[in-house]
């Protein structure tokens, strides 16, 4: 490789390394090694991945009428209080 190449891929290239179990991750190495470019087939997860979370709307949790209840009750017993403390 020319010296101008060797420059430009220590500027632009990011090297990763992944560190499997043989015994654990045997089957993630079986499907990495099954491919013809692994590092092909793990960009495109990731990139598949990073498609599905953005493309999502974001959950938005049910609210419970009793919970908004109880919480209405809470503030009035506070506010209760706070009369009876501020009146003395």
């Amino acid at each position: 490789m020319a010296e101008s190449g060797k420059t430009w891929a220590w500027e632009n290239i990011k090297r990763l390394t992944l560190e499997l179990s043989e015994q654990a991750d045997a089957d993630i190495i079986r499907q990495l090694e099954s491919k013809d470019s692994p590092e092909e087939y793990l960009k495109r997860l990731v990139r598949e991945d990073m498609t599905k979370r953005t493309s999502s709307k974001p959950v938005i949790p049910a609210i419970n009428p009793e919970d908004v209840t109880n919480a209405e009750k809470n503030f009035e017993a506070v506010l209760s209080m706070l009369k009876k403390v501020v009146s003395k």
